[in-house]
């Protein structure tokens, strides 16, 4: 089990053109398993009150430290989870 920060951005830019991240704001913490699934992962975030709408979003990049979930419909930047220290 590890704690990651939860992250939103300043996102600059569209889907056309691509999205561009001009700040980070910490919105708060969340415990995530060492082996959690895609789908567990937007459960916590649901389950913490972070998304409503589990199927509009995406896990898209993840590795030990870092977890981003954009949007599914444009590809949106919607969180990046940090893995804290």
């Amino acid at each position: 089990m590890a704690t990651f920060r939860v992250l939103t951005m300043d996102v600059w830019g569209n889907a056309e053109d691509g999205w561009d991240i001009n700040d980070y704001y910490s919105q708060g913490k969340v415990e995530i398993k060492d082996d959690a699934s895609d789908d567990e992962i937007l459960d916590i975030l649901t389950e913490e009150g972070y998304i409503k709408d589990k199927p509009a979003f995406q896990v898209v990049n993840s590795d030990e430290s870092m977890i981003s979930i954009d949007m599914v419909s444009d590809g949106y930047p919607a969180f990046e989870l940090r893995k804290e220290e």
